[in-house]
């Protein structure tokens, strides 16, 4: 059995795809799988993974109809066999010793959960532009605030996991909110948690992206998660420092991030969702107005009352003096 099963959806990426797995192929770490799921690709990319896995065994190919990135991924954990799991998005890039970096860093901290930095790259970014790696620092997680002070972030990729922490866990189908979920829910799993600070991973920003543009359901299942996490903090009693902690980066992070999006949309019902979702919050968890920023509480204020306008004016002027 191999070490690392990689799982990578897949879905019309035939513009990226044979980059990154150029990518997977190219770790000096070889003790892995690829198991990629094609999620209904419309495009070629089924034809370049089966071209790939007529050169190279290690990669496994799972159709599917098209069922979005969360379930897609979901589908990949059921079928890995390695001890370790890692995941790749179709379009992304990592440099060479990626893995390798991974597993010794494991094996020296004896980690469920290893992560590390990643960086943002434009569309036409090939694999030969990536910086060379530097000397990196090992911290180990301190609860919760560590996903708080994004020394861990939340996305699923730039990280290696202990397969056994997936074990007995059900992820929601959420078109929004489903990496905040997931990985709040491994991370308070995972007896030990470290993090690497260099950038190993480069995830690529580009108009074609799954992510797409907001909706109603988006927003809702984005609350959703939050509420959910909510409820599993309060059943294991966490501590008061990781429940603020969780509050603040929820708040401050993942929830107000929607409003800056909202506000570039013509569509009023998506403003009042976003209201009415937010009222729903705190009426029914421990996540407060006391928990934004000074400056964002000034904002939300505004968006509570309905005032669009004013909480825009507001936000324009909060960037600019930084509060």
């Amino acid at each position: 059995m191999p070490l690392i099963s990689v799982i990578l959806p897949v879905y019309n990426s035939e513009k990226y795809l044979a980059q990154t797995l150029n990518c997977l192929f190219a770790q000096s770490f070889k003790d892995f799988e690829i198991i990629a799921i094609n999620d209904g690709s419309k495009d070629n990319s089924e034809a370049i993974l089966q071209d790939y896995a007529q050169k190279d065994t290690r990669l496994k190919i799972i159709n599917q109809q098209n069922a979005g990135q969360n379930l897609a991924r979901q589908t990949g954990i059921k079928a890995a066999t390695g001890d370790f799991i890692a995941f790749c998005d179709d379009d992304d890039l990592m440099l060479p010793t990626t893995f390798e970096r991974m597993v010794a860093v494991q094996k020296e901290t004896n980690a469920d959960l290893v992560c590390h930095a990643y960086k943002r790259i434009g569309e036409n970014v090939t694999a030969d532009e990536l910086p060379v790696a530097k000397k990196s620092t090992i911290k180990i997680a301190k609860g919760l605030d560590s996903i708080r002070k994004k020394e861990v972030n939340i996305m699923p990729w730039s990280k290696l996991y202990r397969r056994s922490l997936f074990e007995g866990k059900s992820f929601p189908a959420l078109t929004l909110g489903e990496d905040f979920y997931t990985t709040f829910v491994l991370f308070m799993a995972a007896k030990k948690t470290v993090y690497i600070t260099d950038k190993l991973y480069f995830h690529r920003q580009h108009d074609g992206q799954q992510s797409g543009s907001l909706t109603t359901k988006k927003i809702q299942d984005n609350f959703k998660a939050a509420h959910l996490l909510t409820d599993i903090i309060t059943e294991n009693h966490l501590s008061s420092k990781d429940c603020k902690a969780f509050a603040r980066y929820s708040a401050r992070s993942q929830l107000f991030s929607l409003f800056t999006q909202i506000m570039d949309d013509s569509n009023p019902e998506l403003k009042q969702v976003f209201v009415d979702e937010w009222k729903s919050l705190f009426a029914k968890t421990f996540i407060n107005l006391s928990d934004l920023t000074l400056g964002r509480r000034f904002v939300m204020n505004a968006i509570l009352k309905g005032n669009f306008e004013v909480a825009k004016k507001r936000l324009s002027l909060i960037k600019k003096i930084r509060i």
